[in-house]
């Protein structure tokens, strides 16, 4: 599916929502099956309720495998305000092979292969009150997703406002190789490099550039 601010990692046919409820999602003894639709909708609505910054949903994919009996799906928004995509991974099965499971952040990979992560991660096993529990753990995933989800912004607003000299910028390339952030290979030509292309800003002190490319 390979659009920004999600990964997928097999190359399945896409589906639409509405493609969704042609699968039946068949009651088991003591499972709570989830169907897929039910589990899309209460993301879309939690999501809707609590992202910052005007954001909406801008695109959406599902897969199916294993005879559809698993789902795969993401939810990427965009922010007129805020620039910075949010994305919401979400999987579920009729099968009892997965629990049902989504994941939050600016990218997330979602898998068959099992494969399931960003910043925040909620998994539910299928209980019969499972659609309760979910939208609870769902709702506290969201506001501490959310809450990373503004500082980065600040963050990345503040990084495009900095200035740094070239000689403060080498001395800091020294200490990340010195405490081991950076290796050996990394320091000679990609870490230069990187700073080298950093482009000139008007704004900044001579011989000062702005510290994001």
């Amino acid at each position: 599916m390979g659009l920004p601010g999600r990964q997928t990692c097999q190359r399945l046919p896409v589906r639409r929502f509405d493609e969704l409820g042609l699968v039946p999602a068949r009651p088991r003894p003591k499972h709570g099956t989830v169907p897929y639709q039910t589990l899309v909708t209460l993301a879309k609505e939690i999501l809707g309720n609590t992202l910052p910054g005007e954001y909406e949903l801008v695109d959406e994919g599902f897969i199916l495998a294993q005879n559809d009996q698993q789902m795969f799906g993401t939810l990427t928004y965009k922010s007129a305000t805020l620039n910075l995509p949010f994305a919401c991974g979400l999987r579920g099965s009729y099968n009892k092979t997965l629990t049902e499971g989504l994941c939050l952040g600016g990218r997330v990979t979602v898998c068959s292969n099992l494969m399931f992560s960003g910043l925040v991660k909620v998994v539910r096993k299928n209980t019969r009150n499972v659609i309760t529990r979910l939208q609870d753990l769902l709702y506290e995933a969201a506001r501490e997703a959310t809450g990373h989800h503004r500082q980065l912004v600040q963050d990345i607003s503040a990084l495009h406002t900095a200035r740094c000299t070239d000689d403060l910028a080498y001395q800091m390339l020294g200490l990340a190789w010195g405490r081991e952030i950076i290796t050996d290979r990394q320091l000679p030509a990609p870490a230069r490099n990187g700073w080298s292309r950093a482009l000139p800003s008007s704004a900044a002190a001579p011989n000062g550039r702005s510290t994001t490319p």
